[in-house]
């Protein structure tokens, strides 16, 4: 079981995506802004991080640069889900191991969130010879 933050200011999306996660029994963390998200980070030490663009607080891209810049956490796989077609630089894009763009069917963004879970376990156990989810 993986522990998953989904930042997400729209509550009923955000519950969407918890309830998809869970269903294939993750463990979740719900933060309404980014800044909340980036206090989990440190507290909840989750294996994929799933983000909204446009947040309260700390952007999507704030946030996963926060992350980035953070030695301890610079490695969790981060999917942002966002409705706006090309508000990103190239620079905050590279912040990111997925780019969803919403609406996203359930599945879809299972597949994806799978996806990255298996990549991340695959390179702690590559690195550390240990498995992380």
């Amino acid at each position: 079981m993986a522990r998953v933050i989904v930042a997400e200011d729209d509550f009923l999306l955000g519950l969407l995506y918890q309830d998809a996660l869970e269903a294939w029994g993750h463990e979740t963390f719900f933060a309404s802004n980014g800044k909340l998200a980036l206090a989990a980070v440190a507290l909840f030490d989750p294996h994929l991080v799933v983000t909204d663009l446009a947040m309260p607080e700390l952007t999507g891209a704030e946030l996963a640069r926060a992350i980035r810049n953070d030695p301890a956490h610079s490695e969790i796989p981060i999917i942002l889900m966002t409705a706006y077609s090309r508000v990103l630089a190239d620079s905050d894009a590279a912040l990111f191991d997925a780019i969803l763009r919403k609406p996203v069917p359930d599945q879809t963004f299972v597949t994806w969130a799978i996806k990255m879970l298996h990549d991340a376990e695959r390179r702690a156990s590559d690195e550390h010879g240990q498995t992380r989810c």
